[in-house]
């Protein structure tokens, strides 16, 4: 679905269109009412648009275009606490804008958002890992201080 599975709403389009057209040819016993109703278009393009909002998450999608050293830092920046809220918003967020693409950007463009976004949210990462185990030390030294 779409280059590099990097898939627009163009191929979203497409996909429901030639299922639409695939499905109908199929049914001809039927009346065609009755055909329309069991292959409704609504739930064909929601079943694509999901389909293509998942794949921007997919872990083989991710492991090709990102270092996998960023991975674990890219799971634990999602799940730590501080500043949780706004980097949700922006991951839910992604994968609509590359989808719709509203600044028609080409497939080199669109990569090098990705991999920059995940690289950013990865750095992230490795400095709440960072703030995370230095407080944790700093709270063990002062336990053996008392």
């Amino acid at each position: 679905m779409g280059e590099l599975n990097f898939c627009t709403a163009a191929d979203i389009f497409k996909i429901a269109y030639e299922n639409a057209i695939s499905q109908l040819s199929k049914d001809v016993a039927f009346p065609f009412l009755v055909s329309r109703f069991f292959h409704n278009k609504i739930f064909s393009f929601i079943h694509n648009i999901l389909r293509c909002y998942i794949l921007y998450f997919d872990t083989k999608q991710l492991g090709r275009w990102v270092p996998l050293i960023f991975l674990p830092f890219i799971f634990f920046a999602l799940i730590a606490k501080g500043g949780r809220k706004w980097i949700w918003s922006i991951q839910i967020m992604m994968p609509i804008f590359f989808i719709f693409n509203p600044l028609h950007l080409e497939l080199g463009a669109k990569l090098i958002w990705f991999k920059m976004y995940y690289e950013t949210v990865g750095t992230l990462g490795i400095v709440k890992c960072g703030i995370f185990f230095f407080d944790k030390l700093k709270l063990r030294i002062r336990k053996n201080t008392n």
